[in-house]
This record gives C-alpha cells, structure tokens and sequence, in this order.
C-alpha cells in the first residue's frame, strides 16, 4: 500500500508505519493465553491442598481432644471411659463413648463432623443404665434412650473453656411420674442444653413440646410450648465449669457438693416462656387459662437490684379474658438473703434478717396493668420499704417497720360506693387512689383505716 511500510519480525509483532498516524500494534502469543489459565489451576491447588492439609490437622486434633477427656475421666477414682470402633476421618469420624462408675454406665455412638472453625458431635442412640437396668425407662416406659447435639468451638478446645459450645441432650417421648399422693406429671419431648457464650456468661435451655401435671381426677395444670433458661454470668460460669469438669472426672461426694454451693449460690437470670396454659384447682370452678405466659428475672448490677417483668396475654375463662404486666425492682440484698436461707444456711437466720431490715431495702412496683376484654385499664404503681432505724432485733420486724405508698388508677365505676360498702371511705370513681403504710396505720387517700 502506498505511504506504508510494514515490517515483518521473528515474534509475530508487527509495526506499522502511517502518514496519517502512527501505532504498534501487537497480536498476543497464544501461550500467553493460557498463562492465567494456569495461574488459577496452580493457585486453586495451592488452597485446595492448605483446605484439605488443614481439615487433616483439625480433625486429628478434635479426635486427640475427646481422648484427652477420656484421659481425665480415667484419672478419676470411681469413673472409667473408653472409645471404641474409632474411625478417623478428613471430615467425619466415628466411634463409641462408653463412660461408667460402680453403679451406672452411659454408651453413645458418636459421629464427629469436622469443620475448620467448629465442630459437631451427634448420637441418636445415647444408652444410660443403672444396677443393670435402663435408667430413662425407669422414669418412663416410653423413653429407652436419648439423643446427643454436641457444638464445639475448635478455638475452644484448645483454651479448655467451651466458649462459644453447647451441649443438648433430648429424650425422645413422654416423661412421666407419679407420687405417692397420686399427683401426676408429664412431659413430651424434654430437652436441656448448655450453652457457653463468647462473653463467657453460661446459659441453661430447657424446654419441651407439653407439660401436664394433675392432682387426682377434679384439678389439673397444662402448659402447650415450654421454654425456660436460667443464664449465669462470666465469673459465676468459670466457677461452674470448673467444678462441673472436675465432677465429670470424679463423682465424688465432695465434687458433687462444691458443685451445689456454686451452682445455687446466687439467683441467675431466668427467662420463662408458655404457651397454651389451663389450669382447673377444684370441679366446682371453671377452667381458666392463658394464650401466652412471659416472665423475666434479671439482675441489674449497675442498679444493684433485681428486677422482675412479666406479661399474661388471654388470661381467664372462655367467656372473660384480658391481659396483665408487670415491672418491678427489689433489692439486691433482698434476693441475696433469701438465696442464702434457701440453701440452708440458716444457723444465723435471725441475725441476716434483722442485718436486711436494718439497710432499708425497697421493693418498687414499677407498673402493673390489667386489662379486659373490654381493654378498660386497671394500673398500679408504689414502693414498700423497711424503716431500719427502727429495727433492733427480731421482735422489730413487723407491719410497725413497714413503709409504703401506692397509687392506682383506672378504677371502675361503683369502686368508690362499693369500697364505703365495706369501710373504706375516700374513694371516688375515676381518681386515683393513694394508699399509704407508715409506723403501723394504713391509710387511704389520707383517711386512716387503722
């Protein structure tokens, strides 16, 4: 072509003159081509080997972990654990966990799936005898065994805390027992699990598909949905699992009682949840119930009280029903006593109540609200307290010591005529009424009853 001048080199470049323009313009080798294709073959090899050399690494270690606590259990004087039929595997192994004492023994057949970051262990066939008989049958004809659902944070096991775990046994069927005084209870589908969380804090889920308890033929109390957690705090749950692994190990005597004084040393945080309750005390009363039952205690550290919230939806009788909340705080030295007397620790019973009564402690209602069906409200709102200056020994602790105000509002009409009926004067439909407790009179909305 004229006013152009092509050259031709070894490479299969090629370079063109122009009088117009001037370029290179080159055509890629077809080697160069398959140069990414490669790259990403050689690179996925790479990450396929490190995923599959890693996944070889964790899975051994899980498996060295369960022997190690086989090893613990053997340390102990009065337990023996053993694994069977193990089957080492880069993503799932098997065996068989069989852990006794002189008078029971538990046998599961487990199957471990390993993950780079957590690991799960399942038994669908968990086996509990005691004196040489089925321990869950003794409790049920229904229940022969129990399943295991075991989660284990592999950054866990190397700490030794379970952090971010969870274990939950279930047995599948019907609970049942039976007391001597022919009061009855079953329970479908029971479960527990324990979960230890990444902050530390320890949480106990039990829950279960029906619960139903009676009392001979006339009374009875049923629940649908069940779920209740109790949730104890970082420092509380180190100290429950440590003396819960060294009970694990050993089922002494002495284990399992530092086990008790821990676990019930302080008041945890509880969660309740029901659905579908019933409930009949007698023949001659009417069956009552609730569509959904919610209740919280939790502890305010900051606050240094306790408090309590609740909530009954559709609560009462096919024909009335209504709704009702509850907000409230108490002392935490209130709660603190009485976890103490619970355990039974009462030698110096009288001394830390009248130590109690001599601090004040309070008990605040927040809010309490009821409504019916016609959603007219009823509320209520005070606090009661202890005047402890008054307090010096036992004999103090009386109605004398009591002070407390409340106020409720949203009365109905004919409250006030009703209340002058029975000697109560002072109150008037649609005010508040104010009721006060002070060195041992109870007045309302001023007017001293006694």
């Amino acid at each position: 072509m004229a006013g152009s001048c092509h050259v031709g080199v070894p490479d299969q470049t090629e370079i063109s003159f122009n009088k117009q323009d001037f370029f290179v313009e080159k055509t890629p080798n077809r080697s160069s081509k398959k140069t990414p294709i490669i790259i990403a073959i050689v690179g996925l090899a790479v990450i396929g080997g490190g995923y599959l050399g890693a996944m070889h690494y964790v899975s051994n270690k899980t498996m060295d972990f369960l022997h190690a606590q086989v090893d613990k259990i053997n340390a102990g004087q009065n337990n023996h654990a053993e694994i069977q039929d193990e089957q080492r595997g880069l993503f799932t192994s098997t065996a068989k966990l069989i852990v006794s004492d002189q008078a029971s023994s538990i046998s599961a057949p487990l199957t471990v799936h390993h993950g780079l970051f957590s690991t799960d262990i399942e038994s669908d066939d968990v086996r509990i005898q005691k004196d040489g008989k089925n321990a869950l049958q003794s409790l049920s004809n229904d229940i022969d065994k129990a399943t295991l659902a075991v989660h284990l944070k592999n950054s866990s096991l190397k700490e030794d805390d379970f952090r971010g775990s969870s274990v939950a046994l279930t047995l599948p069927g019907q609970l049942a027992s039976e007391d001597e005084d022919g009061s009855r209870a079953k329970i479908y589908n029971p479960a527990l699990k324990l979960e230890r969380n990444s902050d530390g804090t320890l949480v106990a889920h039990m829950t279960a598909d029906k619960v139903e308890t009676s009392e001979g033929m006339a009374s009875f109390s049923n629940f649908g949905s069940s779920a209740i957690s109790f949730t104890y705090d970082a420092e509380w749950s180190e100290q429950l699992v440590q003396a819960g692994s060294a009970y694990a190990h050993d089922h002494s005597d002495e284990n399992r009682l530092a086990l008790e004084k821990i676990a019930t040393a302080h008041l945890p945080d509880i969660h309740a949840d029901m659905q579908d309750l019933k409930n009949r005390v007698s023949m001659s009363m009417p069956e009552t119930g609730a569509e959904h039952f919610v209740f919280d205690i939790t502890r305010d550290k900051a606050a240094s009280v306790t408090r309590v919230a609740g909530s009954i939806d559709g609560i009462g009788n096919s024909g009335v029903k209504g709704n009702i909340t509850l907000k409230m705080a108490l002392d935490q030295r209130i709660i603190d006593t009485t976890m103490k007397l619970s355990n039974g620790d009462d030698a110096n019973m009288q001394q830390d109540l009248v130590a109690l009564a001599q601090t004040s402690p309070r008990v605040v209602l927040e809010e309490l609200r009821m409504f019916d069906h016609k959603n007219i409200a009823l509320s209520a709102t005070g606090e009661a307290s202890i005047d402890g200056s008054v307090v010096k020994s036992i004999d103090d602790f009386n109605l004398t010591a009591v002070v407390a105000k409340f106020t409720v509002k949203g009365l109905p009409d004919g409250a006030g005529q009703m209340a002058q009926a029975y000697g109560v004067p002072g109150i008037k439909d649609g005010q508040p009424v104010v009721i006060t407790v002070d060195k041992g009179s109870v007045a309302v909305n001023g007017n001293t009853l006694f």
